[in-house]
């Protein structure tokens, strides 16, 4: 049987990560593509078939994909009908909702593959640990948006005109790790 395999991660702006390029460049950008390449590579051994398609995407939402994700897959389908689309299903097991847009699309043979943990990078790779961890990553960023305003005001004190590229030169970047903007600037400081 010829598999598709499907990985999938989200952008992270606030510390440079916004885009992919192939699956071996997103594979290694991202430890989550990494992750998904090889549990589907072992499913796809495992079952005897060959590894005919992949691609990696980045999604734009947590847990809930993109209607053009789904398109470009349903079209990748209807240009080979022949392939298995296989991909890990982090929905059920981590209590996310399922990507119904994708789910949508695909054939009533489309596999899925639980994540279990598997060794990345010489070490256990735990899909629950590594969520969990994001996850509060991302609480403590949110909870650092007063610090962050803090310190763009202070770097703004006698700073050279145009402000957002004395900001931008010095390093300091939006809370979402933008570049400053005349008009992200001054909706910055009007908040």
């Amino acid at each position: 049987m010829d598999y598709y395999g499907i990985y999938w991660t989200f952008p992270v702006p606030r510390i440079g990560f916004a885009s992919l390029g192939g699956v071996e460049d997103a594979a290694r950008a991202s430890i989550t593509i990494r992750y998904q390449r090889e549990r589907i590579r072992r499913e796809v051994v495992a079952s005897r078939g060959t590894l005919a398609a992949e691609r990696a995407f980045l999604e734009g939402s947590p847990n809930r994909g993109t209607a053009e994700t789904a398109a470009e897959i349903a079209a990748a389908l209807a240009r080979r009908p022949d392939l298995t689309p296989m991909l890990v299903d982090f929905a059920e097991v981590m209590g996310w909702r399922s990507h119904s847009p994708l789910r949508d699309v695909l054939p009533p043979n489309a596999e899925f593959v639980t994540p279990d943990p598997l060794p990345i990078d010489g070490k256990i790779f735990d899909p629950h640990a590594h969520f969990r961890e994001w996850a509060q990553r991302t609480a403590d960023h949110v909870a650092g948006k007063s610090g962050h305003r803090a310190r763009i005001l202070a770097a703004l004190q006698d700073a050279p005109l145009p402000h957002a590229d004395h900001l931008n030169a010095i390093g300091l970047r939006t809370h979402t790790g933008r570049v400053w903007t005349r008009d992200n600037l001054r909706k910055f400081l009007k908040a």
